[in-house]
């Protein structure tokens, strides 16, 4: 797709579904040398998206990204009118997301739990071992998230929902977490036609990058980046049940069940 001037792009997802693995691939695409924040700024608590640093696609037109979770688009930033021009949209089987999600905020928000933390489990895995997994995949049953108050991302089904049914006027690229891992030189060329970004020659290369990344507390960058990890963590049942209940948003993403 080719671009006439500079543009806003907003980098959208629901939390958990792989958009910061999005945001190091558009980077190593732009061949930036710049830590993501500062050329992709998250708009809940990086830098100001209004002093991000600018990137440039293949006709030398600026870019300019901003990631947001919000299950809108987001008009409005700190006080000032925010136009986007394009947005790159990635959605994630939702039960992998719940136990990334699980994970994550066991792991480095325990604080954000109303339990004292010596209650808690450790991990996803732990949780599993425990019998607490069950209660919080009831809570992911009844909240569609497991931080009902970030209000902004809201719940996994209405972002989902609002992205995929079209109701943005703005340009949308919509990404699959599951084809960026299993097909990944077709959804790099998806994103590069969107963007009017140059192919790169070093497509392994920027593949495996990502498998080198480090968490600001040292840990690995992504926790099992393979997709179906659910599989491992619930009960057939579990799986069945969330697949009956929400049958009409799982099929508008895309995540039929396979027999």
């Amino acid at each position: 797709m080719e671009s006439t001037k500079n543009q806003c792009i907003g980098i959208y997802g629901f939390p958990k579904t792989g958009s910061t693995w999005l945001r190091v691939i558009i980077g190593d695409l732009l061949q930036t040398q710049a830590q993501v924040p500062e050329w992709c700024p998250d708009i809940y608590w990086e830098a100001d998206i209004r002093s991000s640093k600018p990137l440039f696609d293949a006709d030398n037109h600026q870019l300019n990204f901003y990631k947001s979770h919000s299950k809108r688009l987001t008009v409005a930033y700190r006080g000032q009118p925010l136009h986007t021009d394009k947005i790159i949209y990635i959605v994630r089987h939702p039960l992998d997301v719940f136990c990334s999600q699980l994970n994550y905020l066991l792991r480095v928000a325990p604080g954000d739990w109303s339990l004292p933390k010596k209650y808690l489990p450790e991990d996803v895995s732990a949780a599993k071992e425990s019998g607490m997994i069950t209660d919080f995949y009831s809570a992911f049953m009844l909240f569609g998230t497991l931080q009902p108050y970030f209000f902004d991302a809201g719940s996994w089904s209405e972002n989902y929902l609002y992205w995929l049914s079209g109701k943005s006027d703005t340009p949308t690229c919509v990404i699959r977490y599951e084809d960026l891992y299993f097909n990944f030189e077709q959804e790099v060329n998806k994103i590069c036609n969107f963007l009017n970004l140059h192919f790169p020659s070093n497509l392994e290369e920027i593949r495996n990058l990502i498998d080198t990344k480090k968490t600001v507390d040292g840990g690995r960058f992504y926790w099992r980046k393979k997709p179906n990890n659910h599989i491992e963590f619930l009960t057939n049942d579990q799986i069945e049940n969330f697949y009956r209940y929400y049958s009409e948003i799982i099929h508008l993403s895309g995540y039929d069940r396979k027999e």
